[in-house]
């Protein structure tokens, strides 16, 4: 089944505008997560710095 080019291009254009929509959806969604990425660590670092829960449902020895 051999076509012409002609019968192609409009097959061809489709993927190429919606490559174009998901390249540009990319980038917004990069420029969200990455300051949210940041504010994440910090966050689990301060969890890290937290007590540990599983002592306080303990007796303490003595």
């Amino acid at each position: 089944m051999q076509q012409q080019p002609a019968a192609l291009e409009p097959r061809i254009s489709a993927p190429a505008g919606n490559t174009g929509q998901l390249d540009e959806s990319i980038r917004v969604l990069a420029a969200a997560l990455g300051p949210l990425q940041g504010t994440t660590e910090r966050l689990a670092r301060l969890v890290d710095r937290l007590p540990d829960r599983k002592r306080r449902g303990q007796a303490l020895p003595g």
